[in-house]
């Protein structure tokens, strides 16, 4: 099978290549390129692209367990499981003591006595503790605005229904003793955070506009906004370091990460989402080449 106009082992041959690239610009700080690897693959298995303790940041959110286009769960236990393996790479990839920003929302399903929660978010995070996370931080992220009030049993008692604005960003940390040996100072100047973001950003609450549907140009089912990475990428890493997003969607965590001026590396599992990175990532413009490079991988 051929894509791109190569063979599989064409393919595999030009990411080794590529990859060796990556690792010289990573690791020259006279590059002043930041460097996005865009693997199609499953995060389930990350042990071709991503070395141990070779990541500074993960951010991410994961698919939901009944979204239309991710369902190929069959119950929620088989959705845990498969959580659960990409989590185990993200704490193999990560370097000690640094974040995975995990956002997520509980689920609403409709029973025989009414509308329940699926508490989708405790559940990934007892997940994560299992693998060996300890949870460092819990964001929660007000979704504005508010959509109008919920019938339930309007407008009389006894069964209103909440509206849904809150979504979880737990953030966790690998344990272990950290090492930014390869910071510099330029780095950490480069890094700081103005006294009016330090200030809004580590409020527990965070409030930010939902992307509403005539906004998706990008088509992904749940896509977050642009400033929930970007804050998170502010917070936890330093400019040139390397942000993960093992479920990368339509590329948003990707897009601050340039933004920012970090590297990053973005795990979609589904190819018909590339062609929404490339548009998000804005790769035909050519006159944003000097600011960053993207190699695009396909795994078996």
């Amino acid at each position: 099978m051929k894509k791109n106009n190569l063979t599989d082992k064409e393919r595999q041959t030009k990411a080794l290549e590529e990859g060796k690239l990556i690792e010289k610009y990573w690791n020259d700080p006279s590059h002043n390129k930041t460097v996005h690897r865009v693997i199609i693959g499953d995060s389930r298995n990350m042990t071709k692209s991503v070395v141990d303790n070779s990541v500074h940041l993960i951010v991410t959110s994961p698919p939901y367990f009944n979204a239309k286009e991710y369902s190929q769960w069959s119950t929620i236990e088989k959705y845990l499981e498969d959580m659960k393996k990409t989590f185990i790479e993200c704490f193999r990839v990560l370097q000690p003591r640094r974040k995975f920003c995990l956002n997520i929302s509980d689920l609403p399903e409709r029973g025989d006595s009414g509308v329940r929660w699926i508490p989708l978010g405790p559940e990934l995070e007892r997940v994560a503790q299992e693998v060996g996370f300890e949870l460092a931080d819990r964001i929660f992220w007000y979704k504005t605005p508010v959509k109008g009030f919920q019938y339930g049993s309007l407008p009389f008692p006894p069964s209103p229904l909440i509206c849904d604005s809150m979504e979880y960003i737990y953030v966790l940390r690998k344990p272990g003793k950290p090492d930014y040996s390869h910071i510099s100072k330029s780095q950490k100047e480069a890094s700081r955070l103005k006294r009016e973001e330090y200030a809004e950003f580590t409020k527990q609450i965070w409030t930010m506009r939902r992307v509403r549907l005539k906004e998706n140009v990008n088509g992904h089912i749940a896509p977050f906004p642009d400033e929930l990475p970007h804050r998170c990428i502010k917070l936890y890493s330093f400019v040139g370091e390397i942000v993960l997003d093992p479920f990368g969607g339509s590329g948003t965590t990707t897009k601050m990460a340039i933004q920012n001026k970090r590297n990053s590396i973005l795990y979609e599992i589904k190819e018909e989402y590339l062609q929404h990175i490339k548009e998000k990532l804005n790769l035909n413009q050519k006159r944003l080449s000097d600011r960053f490079e993207v190699f695009i991988e396909y795994e078996k």
